[in-house]
This record gives C-alpha cells, structure tokens and sequence, in this order.
C-alpha cells in the first residue's frame, strides 16, 4: 500500500511536471510564431528600405550631376559677362578719347 501511496505521488508530481512543460511549450511556440512574423515585417521593412534608398542615391546623383552642370554654366556665363563688360568699357574710353 506504501508502494500505491509513493507511486500515486510520483503519478501526480509527474502530471503536475507534463501540464507546467505543456503550458511552457505552449508559451514559446505562440512566443515564437510573433518573433517570425515580427522577423518577416522587419524583412519586407528592410527591403523596401534598400529600394528607397537605391532610389535615394540615384536622385542624389543626378542632383549632384545638374549642380555640377549648373555651377559650370554659371561660370561661362560670368565669363561671358566679363568678357562683355570689358569690351564695353574699351568702347566707353574708345569713345571719350574720340571725343576729347
């Protein structure tokens, strides 16, 4: 009888040790299945995330391209305006020495 008594408190210890193992793999399991729905979320964030920013760099090309484009312009056209105003300013004296 001490056999049943040491066998039916090894049966229920047992039982009490399955269900706080059951209930811990049914926690991570459901722990799981979020941290691989918040790893493909965070995949798809990153994709998308390397696509804008391949975008990104493009546009920031092509800006620095027209900067460079522009600045270049800007300096012909400031050497084209020097170029004028010297002239017009030999034709100014050119024409006062005329006139004295």
């Amino acid at each position: 009888e001490t056999m049943n008594a040491e066998e039916a408190a090894s049966q229920h210890q047992y039982e009490d040790l399955m269900a706080t193992k059951t209930a811990q793999n049914k926690d991570w399991m459901v722990s799981r299945g979020r941290k691989e729905e918040e790893k493909a979320a965070a995949e798809d964030s990153l994709g998308m995330d390397t696509e804008n920013r391949a975008g990104e760099l493009e546009e920031l090309e092509a800006a620095q391209r027209f900067f460079a484009d522009t600045a270049a312009a800007c300096k012909d056209k400031a050497d084209e305006w020097a170029e004028r105003s010297r002239n017009r300013d030999e034709e100014l004296t050119g024409i006062q020495q005329a006139i004295d």
